[in-house]
Parts: structure tokens; sequence; C-alpha cells
């Protein structure tokens, strides 16, 4: 045999691979185990584990596990922290939005939750945040709360809301409409630790909402709380919950049939619809701010559908009013202060009411009113974009020519409307502040204005030169409009109307481009260069993205919508072609076109 001519082999064999230790049953490293091979039991690592480049040290039965010792850590970690939070709960003078970044931002509140309790629900107990910190949370969001549909009394909710009582006492607002506001109230606040409280406020107020649907002690204050819900859900970008939210403000409004106000005489309560669960919670009106709240709530919750609808672009659930047999009697809603004046006056209740008559049906087909409150244009430039994207939506190349002759007149009807109500706006100024809340409702107004103009027009406009130079002049309107507020706090319909804006400028940015193309294909010669009307296009299309960015405000919504953008505004810029040539004559139809476009906007005169 070979090894016996060469003595000594057995002895170095033996010497480079030493005998493997057999280990009693289960005692291996995990890992040896994990790939059924036979382990030395060596420490810290074994044989096998060594030879397959291991550098972590083995894991033994007889030992703690990383995993085990990781969990440990964290449970400690967790004890030290309710520590901390106890000792904070104790600590009356600490401003409870400077706190350290690693203190847990539920030290804020103060919580009678049992020690059982999960640590991330120590704010859902039964206590509030101090006084100085809901004072706080009321001066971060009540200078915005009307562009997010706070309907109510201002001043009168805030004093009520700082009422030396318990949580849950009828003398304040409801539990579900206080979480909503604190809610809000973390979402402005410029604080990190506030801020990091926002899931907080959010779970509870979700949790009181629930509640006080089924079993609301205060049926308008439940409907503001939805609508501030639903209007917080769209800015997040959480459409379900903002959808389900809109429509649960409006089957309550609409259950306490506050879309017939006066209809009755005054000595006379509101009917209800039957539910057991409206009943006796909505008494009569003891004077014009109280009416005025139930009058402004039902047109808020109206608008909060017509905003989401928006900001869905038309693809959701359709709002109320397109329900064929509803009838809205409640007059359009005006500014709290209009009330207040009619109760120091002595104008309220009036003597007799008017004859009821069908408000949607006045407004549409009668003469435009010379004047008004901020709150009735907002409400009736609404109801107007509302219409424009439900005819839009009706538009097809292939209509028969019964359909296309009642498109042609609803469109014409329309068109005309929304020109005379335009007519009739007050004048647009600038902001001067970013509390403005008059200047801001009035960018908001003529803006959502010109988006119904866009919206009728945009679809005709690809078979119509007309509709065509209609939209792009409304579209620059818009921009123009949104412009004047950059740097305000805006509403969620803020940036669905600069996104509608800068999407017509692309389309024509894009015809430009491609009439270009065409061109220069026929010929066989290298495309021109852009022209004066593509690029004053692109520029006000740049123009527009910018305008995007100064009302995005960090929120989801607008954050998603103003990176959408610019994505396609990119895209459209590296398919933008240039060649050494330029015939001047090129683009002179498209001159027209835009100079045309350009004189009709106001903002470029």
């Amino acid at each position: 045999m070979l090894t016996e001519r060469i003595p000594g082999l057995d002895v170095a064999s033996k010497a480079r691979k030493p005998r493997t230790r057999m280990l009693g049953r289960g005692k291996a490293c995990f890992s040896c185990r994990h790939l059924k091979i036979k382990c030395d039991g060596l420490r810290p690592i074994c044989g096998p584990c060594t030879r397959g480049g291991k550098d972590d040290t083995c894991e033994f039965p007889d030992t703690n596990s990383r995993t085990t010792e990781l969990v440990n850590t964290v449970q400690d970690l967790q004890q030290r922290i309710k520590e901390l939070e106890a000792g904070m709960e104790q600590a009356s003078l600490v401003d409870p939005f400077s706190t350290p970044s690693s203190m847990s931002s539920m030290s804020m509140f103060s919580s009678r939750s049992s020690p059982q309790s999960d640590p991330g629900d120590v704010f859902l107990g039964d206590e509030e945040p101090p006084l100085f910190v809901i004072e706080m949370l009321l001066e971060a969001f009540l200078p915005h709360a009307a562009q997010f549909g706070f309907f109510l009394h201002i001043e009168h909710f805030r004093q009520s809301a700082i009422l030396p009582l318990p949580f849950g006492d009828v003398r304040r607002p409801t539990p579900a409409l206080l979480s909503a506001v604190y809610l809000w109230g973390a979402h402005f606040a410029q604080s990190q630790s506030a801020m990091a409280s926002e899931p907080a406020f959010l779970k509870r107020a979700r949790e009181y909402l629930s509640t006080e649907v089924s079993e609301s002690p205060n049926i308008i204050q439940t409907i503001q709380a939805q609508v501030l819900f639903a209007v917080y859900m769209i800015r997040s970008k959480r459409f379900v919950d903002a959808e389900f939210h809109a429509s649960g403000a409006m089957t309550l409004a609409l259950g306490a049939h506050l879309h017939q106000i006066r209809v009755a005489h005054p000595d006379q309560p509101a009917p209800l619809l039957g539910s057991s669960l409206l009943e006796g919670h909505l008494h009569h009106p003891r004077s014009a701010v109280e009416e005025g709240e139930r009058i402004r709530g039902f047109w808020t919750a109206v608008g909060v559908q017509v905003t989401l609808y928006m900001s869905l672009c038309g693809t959701g659930n359709p709002p109320m009013l397109d329900s064929p047999n509803l009838e809205i009697f409640t007059p359009w809603p005006m500014d709290i202060a209009d009330y207040e004046a009619q109760d120091e006056a002595g104008e309220w209740p009036p003597p007799v009411y008017e004859a009821p008559q069908q408000t949607l049906s006045a407004f549409l087909t009668g003469e435009p009113p010379v004047g008004g409150s901020l709150a009735t244009f907002a409400s009736q430039g609404q109801v107007l974009l509302h219409r424009a994207l439900r005819l839009g939506a009706k538009w097809s190349p292939n209509l028969g020519p019964a359909e296309l002759a009642s498109y042609t007149d609803s469109y014409h009807w329309l068109d005309e409307r929304i020109d005379r109500f335009w007519a009739t706006l007050p004048p647009m100024r600038a902001l001067q502040g970013p509390d403005d809340d008059m200047g801001r409702t009035l960018v908001l107004l003529h803006a959502t204005t010109a988006a119904a103009s866009v919206k009728l027009h945009r679809v005709p406009a690809s078979v119509n030169a007309e509709a065509r130079v209609r939209c792009l002049s409304a579209a620059r309107t818009q921009i123009a409009c949104l412009e004047a507020a950059a740097g305000a706090v805006m509403p969620p319909m803020a940036g669905s109307i600069g996104v509608l804006a800068n999407r017509v400028l692309m389309d024509e940015v894009k015809l430009a481009q491609a009439f270009r193309c065409e061109w220069s294909s026929s010929l066989g010669v290298p495309p021109p260069p852009p022209s004066q009307e593509e690029v004053a296009l692109t520029a006000d299309l740049r123009r527009g993205v910018e305008v995007m960015r100064g009302i995005a405000g960090g929120t989801a919504l607008q954050e998603y919508q103003l990176g959408m953008l610019k994505t396609q505004y990119e895209d459209l810029l590296l398919s933008n072609l240039s060649a050494p040539i330029q015939n001047p004559g090129i683009n002179k139809e498209m001159f027209a076109f835009t100079t045309a476009t350009r004189a009709l906007c106001p903002a470029f005169t």
C-alpha cells in the first residue's frame, strides 16, 4: 500500500485533520443543526463554522440567543421609558412642546390608563391634555380653521373648549370634536414633540367619532367633527377614510334635515327623517348664530364632498348633490359675523318665513345676485365646479344626435352661468399675511371658478378651438390665483386646482412639440427649435410647478401632487426637440392661439 511506503503519512494527516469530538444529542450549535452537519462544540466558534468562514460567535441551546438578549434589552428600555414618563407627569412646569427628543411624546399628557396598557395607547385614557397644552393646540389650528371646514362660531368654540370642566361635560364641545381639533392642532404645531403626538390624537379622534355617530349628544358638533376628520384624511392622501367620513357628515346633515332649514314655520321644530339616532338631539335654533351654524354646516358638508371628488379627478363616488330626490331649501350660508349682526340688530327670528324655494334651482336658473358674503360665493362656486365635473364626464365623441344636442345645450348654459357668476365676484387681492383668512378665501374662490371653466371646456377642447382657448385662459388664471397665495396655508382644493391647471399647460406644450415634429417629418428635415409661443407655454408651465411648490406645505397629498408634476415636467423637457434651423412662420397659427388665450386671462393683461 502507498501508505506503507511513505512512513509518517498517517501522522501528518491526523495533525491536519483532528478527529471531530462527538457531542450529545441536541447540544450542537444552531447553525450546524440547521445545516445538519456534525458540530465539535468548540467555543466561541465551533470547528465547522470556523472552516465555513463564520465570524460571529455560535449560539448553543444552553446559552441565550442574540434574539433573546435583544428582547430582554428592549424590555429593559421600555421599563426605563415608563419610569421617565412617570417622572415627567409630576413636573407641572415642563413645556410639552420642548421636551427632549429621547423622551416619549406621550409624556405631555396626563392619563389614568392602567399600567398594563400598551405604551402607545397612553394618551387614550380618560384625561385630556393639560389646559396649557389645549391652549397651544387651539392657537395652532384656529387661525386656519375656516380654510379646513370649520363652520362653527370660532370664538364661542374656543371659550367652551377651555372651560375648567371634565372631558365630556355637555357645556363643552363633544369629545369627538375636541379630539379632532387637537389632532389638527398637533398637525399645525411647529414642534417635533407635538407632531410626534399626532398619531395618538388621530387614534383617539377616530374612537370618539365612531361612538358619537351612533350616540351623538350634539349632532351639529358631530357633523363638524366628521368634516374636520374628512378634510384631514384628504390632506393625508387617505381617500378611503376621507370618503367614509365625508359621506358620514352629509348623511347626518340630511338626517337632521339641514337641507330643509326654514321650510317649516319657526315655531315648529324641523322634521327629522325618523332616525332614532337623531330624535331629540336637534332642538329649534335659539339665535341667528345657532341657525347660521346649521346652514354653514350643511353647505360645508357639500363642499367637502366636492373637494374629495375633485381630488380624485372625478373617479370616486359622486357627491350627494347628484341625488335626483334631493330638494335643497336651506338658504346659502353667510359669514358668521353676518349672523351675529342679525342677533345684535334684533332681526332674528324673522316674523314670517319666506315662501320656500329650491336654493339650487333659483341660483342656476335665476339672475345672479349682486353682492353677498364670501361664504355664499364659496358655496356657489363649489356647486358650479361640481356641475362642470359632472357634465365634463358625460362627453364622448360617440354621442348620438339627441345626446349631443342635449350635451351642447347644457354646455352653453353652464358656460354662460359660470361667466355671469365670475363677473359678480369681489376682485382678488394680494394676501396681507399668512393668516389673512379673507384673502385666502378670495384667492380660492377665483381659482375654483376658473377650475369650473377648465373642467367644462377641457374635453371639448380637443375638437373645438374656442373651447381650447377658454380652457387655456382659465388654466392660466388658476396659476395666477394660486401664485397670489404662495406661502399661505391652503386647503386640499388648492393643490387639486394647481394640478388641473398644470396638466392643461402640459397638454399645450406637448401639442406644440408634436406640431414641430410632424412638420419636420413631413419635409424630411430636422425639427426647428421651439417657437416663441412654445417657449411662453413652457415658461407658464415652469411657473405653475413653482406655484405648486409654494403651496405644498409638506402635506402628504400636496407633496405627492408636486412630485408627480415635477416628474411629468422633467419628462416633458427631456422630450423637447431642437435643431439648428428655424422657420419663423411655422407656428403662426399656434402664436395666434396663444396670444388669444393670454389676452383673455386677467393676470396677463
